[in-house]
């Protein structure tokens, strides 16, 4: 009989949280019988596998899967190939789960309501709790997934990242979902073609995953980055601008494109924006961002970005060279 559900942890040199991360799941009692983990190992550098080789070789229900270092979506959309369970939960090496949760998570999925599950989120600086992601909102059943990308806007916490959501897996093959492959980022793809195109999905008001936000040695976190991580931004809004959704969905749509506009432009300081420029011709799409922008300045939150917002749309370059004096 094929699992309730598969979990799929890339892993890249992660040897400092992979134990925890890996510990958290299998600890979760008699629930796990009912999990198939599988472990992309994405040509990891470190000693990331010997760890948890352990649990590898006393566990039947995990899968290991070698390829060559590819990226995080390749990993995800490898795992994806070799997933049996009738939902998947996309897990992040450095993250870990909550104790006592995964029979809670599995209670839920057993009932089939949705095609998409939202979850809470506790989120870490490093070992050390910061907040609960969607307080004060209440669980919602069976609506759109569209409904639920809206409930993300309403509760300003953002449909990202994907950790937060479990899927059933028929349903992410019948929609050809996968990650947009060499990019970061590919959450902010991801996530709302998720949504979008599920008619059926839940929030369910309880923590299922602890996130961690490193103060070093992430993607988010490392300054060398920082032009690649802008080019992945126009790799998303182009893939995200092909996406066809429904009608009855274009303002929320029209949103998420904002969002993913504000993203590219948000914290460019002057000298950043010079060089991306002398390396990347930008016109056609700027003019592609003023449009969405211009669009949504109804939907900004707070004074200051609409400040942001409407210089972007007289100059970019005077918005850069004020950077965040504003």
């Amino acid at each position: 009989m094929n699992p309730l559900l598969s979990i799929i942890v890339p892993v890249y040199n992660v040897e400092k949280y992979i134990d925890k991360c890996i510990s958290s799941i299998v600890s979760q009692g008699d629930a796990f019988n009912e999990v198939q983990l599988i472990i992309v190992n994405d040509g990891t550098k470190d000693n990331s596998i010997g760890i948890i080789q352990s649990y590898i070789d006393s566990f039947s229900n995990i899968t290991l899967i070698n390829q060559e270092n590819a990226g995080l979506s390749e990993a995800r959309n490898c795992g994806m190939r070799y997933a049996t369970g009738e939902y998947v939960w996309f897990f992040d090496s450095d993250d870990w789960m909550p104790e006592k949760c995964l029979g809670r998570i599995l209670d839920v999925l057993k009932k089939k309501l949705s095609e998409v599950f939202l979850f809470q989120m506790d989120i870490y600086h490093d070992e050390n709790y910061h907040r609960t992601t969607y307080k004060n909102v209440k669980p919602v059943y069976g609506c759109s997934g569209a409904d639920i990308l809206a409930l993300s806007f309403k509760a300003v916490e953002g449909y990202v990242p994907t950790q937060i959501y479990i899927a059933r897996r028929d349903f992410l093959i019948k929609k050809d979902l996968k990650f947009l492959k060499g990019v970061y980022h590919e959450d902010m793809d991801f996530c709302p073609r998720l949504l979008l195109s599920a008619e059926t999905a839940s929030f369910v008001d309880f923590p299922t995953y602890c996130y961690r936000i490193r103060t070093s040695g992430s993607i988010t976190t490392d300054n060398s980055l920082f032009f690649k991580r802008k080019r992945s931004y126009t790799k998303v809004f182009e893939n995200l601008s092909k996406f066809s959704c429904k009608n009855s969905d274009k303002d929320i749509f029209d949103r998420v494109m904002m969002v993913t506009a504000c993203g590219f432009y948000n914290d460019f300081t002057y000298d950043q924006w010079k060089s991306f420029k002398k390396e990347d011709s930008l016109d056609d799409f700027i003019g592609q961002l003023k449009k969405v922008v211009s669009k949504n300045l109804k939907n900004a939150n707070g004074i200051t970005h609409v400040i942001r917002m409407m210089i972007f749309l007289i100059s970019p370059t005077l918005l850069k060279y004020l950077g965040k004096k504003i």
